[in-house]
C-alpha cells in the first residue's frame, strides 16, 4: 500500500481527543449554517438565545457545536472581540455541582480566587447570586453549552434558560434522545430546536476516511472504512461516535503496520465492540452437516479467498467464479439456480452479509463481507466434512 504524506495531518488526537474539531464538518452544512447564523446574531446583537440540539449519542452534536463556536471565535477576534464558551456535562451532576462548575469556570477567566470549600458550604440561593455576580463581572460574550440535559429536572433547567435570557447568555443544550420524554415540558422555553439525524452509509464512510486522513501520515484503504461502516450499520447506528471508538481499538495495529490491518484482525477487533453481535454456530454446523461435497469445496474456496490478508469484500462476480471452480473440480454441471440458493443460504446463516456500498460501483455490483473469522469457518468445514469423508 503506497504511503503519502497528507497535508491535513493532526495525529492520534484526531480520534483520541473527544473535543477534537476537524477542519471541515462533512454532510452537516445545513445544521452548521443554522447554528452559526443564530449564534452570530446573538453575539453581534448581544442577546441570549436558547437552542436545543437533539439526537442519539455519537451522532455529532458536540463536534457541530464546538466547530461552530470555534469558527465564530476566530472571526470575532479579527474584529477585536472575544467569546467565552462554558461547557457543562450534566450527566451525574446535581444542581449544586452544576452551579459550582459554572462559577469555577468563570473564576478562571476573571481570577476571582474563590475557595471551593467556601462554595460547597453555601446554600443554592447564595450560589445563584455568586453566579450572577461572576457573569456580570465577566464582560466577554458567553456561550453556555449544556450536554445531556435529560439528566436534569426540567423545572430546574428552566431556571438556567431564564437565567440565560436575563444575563444575555446564549445557551446551547444537547439531549441524547430522539423521542423526547413528555416530562421534559420545558421545550417551549427554547427559541430553536434542531434534531440531528443519522448519516447514510456513504456519508459516514466519508467521515471515517476524513478521520483516517487526519490521524495517519499514510493512506488507508477505502475498503477498511467501508467495512467499518457496514459493521456499524449492521450492529449499531450510523453514527460517527461508534466508528471512532472502533478506530481507537485498531489504532496500534494500523500504526505498527504502516496503514495495514488484516481482514480477520479487523473483524475480531470490531465485533468485540458490538453487544448485539451474535452468530448461530449451531445452525451453521447443522447446515454444513446436511450439505453435500459441492458446498464443502465452495466454502473452502471462499475461506481461502478471505484468508488473503486484505480481502475485506468479495463481489458477486468473484463469488460465481468460486462456485464455477468448485463445480469444475468435481466435474459437476453449473447451475445458476443452485448458486443463487447457496448464496441465499449463506446470507440467511449470516456467514456472508451484503455490503451497503453496491450502488457506488458500476452496474450496481453486489459486494459481500464475512463476519466470521476464516479460521473459525475453516475449522467447522474440516471437522464436519472430515468426519463425512
Amino acid at each position: 500500500m503506497a504511503s503519502q504524506i497528507k497535508p491535513t495531518y493532526f495525529g492520534p488526537k484526531a480520534i483520541f481527543d473527544p473535543y477534537f474539531i476537524p477542519p471541515a464538518l462533512l454532510h452537516r452544512k445545513s445544521e452548521e449554517e443554522m447554528l452559526s447564523t443564530i449564534l452570530k446574531d446573538s453575539f453581534l446583537d448581544n442577546f441570549g438565545a436558547n437552542i436545543l440540539i437533539k439526537g442519539i449519542k455519537g451522532v455529532g452534536k458536540t463536534v457541530l457545536i464546538n466547530k461552530t463556536i470555534s469558527d465564530l471565535k476566530i472571526k470575532s477576534k479579527d474584529n477585536g472581540k472575544d467569546i467565552l464558551k462554558l461547557f457543562i456535562n450534566c450527566e451525574g451532576k446535581n444542581l449544586e455541582e452544576i452551579i459550582i462548575s459554572l462559577i469555577l469556570n468563570l473564576e478562571k477567566t476573571e481570577e476571582m480566587k474563590l475557595n471551593i470549600n467556601f462554595l460547597l458550604n453555601l446554600t443554592i440561593p447564595r450560589l445563584w447570586n455568586i453566579l450572577k455576580l461572576a457573569c456580570k463581572k465577566c464582560n466577554t460574550f458567553k456561550f453556555l453549552v449544556f450536554h445531556n440535559i435529560e439528566e436534569i429536572d426540567p423545572k430546574i433547567f428552566k431556571k438556567f434558560l431564564r437565567f440565560g435570557k436575563e444575563m444575555k447568555i446564549s445557551i446551547i443544550s444537547t439531549i441524547n434522545k430522539i423521542s423526547i420524554n413528555p416530562e421534559l415540558n420545558f421545550l417551549s422555553e427554547f427559541d430553536v430546536k434542531k434534531r440531528i439525524d443519522l448519516y447514510n452509509p456513504s456519508q459516514l464512510s466519508d467521515i471515517i476516511k476524513q478521520r483516517f486522513a487526519l490521524t495517519y501520515p499514510f493512506n488507508i484503504d477505502d475498503s477498511l472504512s467501508n467495512l467499518m461502516v457496514d459493521l456499524v450499520a449492521e450492529y449499531d447506528y450510523l453514527r460517527p461516535g461508534k466508528c471512532i471508538e472502533l478506530m481507537r481499538e485498531i489504532y496500534p495495529i494500523i500504526k505498527k503496520k504502516n496503514g495495514s490491518i488484516t481482514s480477520d484482525h479487523l473483524r475480531e477487533q470490531c465485533l468485540m465492540q458490538f453487544d448485539s453481535f451474535s452468530l448461530d454456530e449451531f445452525e451453521i454446523i447443522s447446515y454444513l452437516t446436511e450439505a453435500d461435497i459441492l458446498i464443502d469445496i465452495f466454502l473452502d474456496n471462499l475461506v481461502n479467498y478471505f484468508s488473503n490478508e486484505y480481502n475485506y469484500y468479495i463481489d458477486l462476480v468473484k463469488l460465481k467464479e468460486l462456485y464455477e471452480i468448485s463445480c469444475e473440480t468435481l466435474e459437476f454441471e453449473k447451475n445458476s439456480s443452485e448458486f443463487n440458493q447457496i448464496l441465499q443460504n449463506l446470507l440467511d446463516l449470516e456467514i456472508l452479509k451484503e455490503s451497503k456500498f453496491a450502488i457506488k460501483y458500476p452496474n450496481n455490483i453486489r459486494f459481500f463481507y464475512s463476519i466470521m473469522q476464516t479460521s473459525q469457518l475453516k475449522t467447522m468445514i474440516d471437522v464436519i466434512f472430515g468426519e463425512i469423508k
